[in-house]
């Protein structure tokens, strides 16, 4: 009975997973947010499947990456403008 139900747990998130990850790709050419539905099927996919953790961890550092770079291109305009 254990087997059934961790099998089945696991289809759920599979199904469930790959559903907000495919309307994410979807919202990606129309609109809505693309990027956090795909942050999210990753996410929940992430519970079951090494692969989706290490994307979601990659996706992670990327968003990371990006938010720092716009805040120092930010806080650098910011600067010229007050000299």
């Amino acid at each position: 009975m254990e087997i059934i139900i961790k099998h089945t747990k696991r289809i759920f998130v599979t199904v469930f997973g790959f559903i907000i990850l495919g309307l994410g790709i979807i919202m990606l050419v129309t609109p809505g947010p693309g990027w956090l539905f795909i942050v999210l099927g990753l996410g929940v996919l992430a519970t079951e499947y090494v692969w989706a953790h290490h994307l979601l961890k990659k996706a992670k550092h990327h968003y990371t990456r990006t938010k720092d770079y716009a805040v120092s291109k930010i806080k650098k305009a910011a600067e010229a403008n007050n000299k």
